[in-house]
Order: C-alpha cells, then structure tokens, then sequence
C-alpha cells in the first residue's frame, strides 16, 4: 500500500471537519482539494530531501527523536486543537525551504481558497505525515535511513505515475530540469493545477 493511500485512510470524516473548522468552517470542497494538493507536496519534499545521503540520515534522525506516531491516536483532536499548524511550520522549513511561500500560493491556486488557509492546512497535514512514517520507522517497518529514501522515492515515483498527482509531482520534483525542487514554477504553471483534479 501506498503512503499517499495510508494517509488518505487516516483522514476520517471527523479530522476533515475538525481541521475544516481551525480554519474558520471554510469551503469543504476546497478543504478537500487543498488536502489533495498538500499531501503530494509534502511527500515530494521529503522524496526531494532524501535524495543525498546526508539529508536521509537528518530525516531519520528527525523521525527517531520527535515523531513516533502518537498522534495518529486521535488525529481530529490533534488537527482541532490548532497545534498541528504551529507544530507543521518547523516542519514545513525543513522540507520546503525557502519556497514555502510559492507552495501555499501554489496550493491556494489548486483549491481556491486564500494563501493563508492553504498555508495552514500545508502546516497541519505535515506533523501527520511526519508521524505516519515515525510509526513505521517505530514498529521497525523501515530499517534505516537507506530504506526511508528508497521507500519515499519510490512513493515518488508512484504519484508521478497517477494522473491525479502526476503532473503536480513532475512540477513539484523538478519542474524546471535543474535537479532542484522549484516550487516557483509550480505557480507559474498553476493553470495546470486544476486540470490535474479534474477543474478548469
């Protein structure tokens, strides 16, 4: 199984609404498109960042010291509290840089809700990823930080193959052929965004 389809899985009815209402009850609908942008963006950053070894090794280190999963427990409350974005922001300049900003406008385009929401549901969807894979990493379902780059790249990969993700992955990986995640061109291209979820 995917993680793409691991972390769709943990977003219940329940955490979708819990985050929808950090957010001020904002559009369901654009909720839903700003997860479907936010959960591949996060993925290819860190499919991005495990491609030296030195940034596998920082990341497995990452995953071992603060994210063992445990807010998987009760993932509505943790995305209802509002700490899920305070906590995704340190995240977030980890594995986006200095192109935070481009991907929240990028993600704001997909969806049509304003930059700061897409920012914060950027933010709120990070911890969860970081502590989907800190549980596999704890139970021993990844070994080391050889097979955290091989799984993520692979995930990569495979989200570059669907037509639901592919084009936005492409983008997001290397949109602009130089090696380097250049999320920049993302929002220069962002009248692909929508075609990609089926929107024009």
């Amino acid at each position: 199984m995917s993680l793409m389809k691991i972390l769709q899985e943990q977003l219940s009815t329940q955490a979708v609404s819990a985050l929808q209402k950090q957010l001020g009850g904002a559009d369901s609908n654009q909720v839903q498109s700003a997860i479907e942008g936010a959960l591949p963006m996060i993925l290819g950053g860190l499919a991005k960042n495990t491609q030296s070894s030195s940034g596998a090794q920082s990341l497995w280190k990452a995953l071992d010291k603060d994210h063992d999963g445990g807010i998987l427990n009760d993932l509505s409350g943790f995305l209802g509290s509002g700490q899920a974005q305070q906590a995704g922001q340190g995240i977030l300049k980890h594995v986006l840089g200095g192109r935070q900003n481009q991907a929240e406008q990028a993600l704001a385009g997909l969806s049509g809700m304003n930059s700061q929401n897409a920012g914060q549901i950027l933010a709120a969807l990070a911890p969860m990823v970081m502590g989907m894979i800190g549980k596999m990493q704890s139970q021993k379902q990844i070994g080391d930080s050889n097979q955290l780059a091989g799984l993520l790249q692979t995930e990569g990969r495979q989200l570059r193959k669907q037509p639901q993700t592919g084009g936005l992955m492409n983008m997001l990986m290397d949109a602009d052929g130089d090696g380097d995640v250049d999320i920049s061109d993302v929002v220069q291209r962002g009248g692909l965004l929508g075609k990609l979820f089926g929107r024009r």
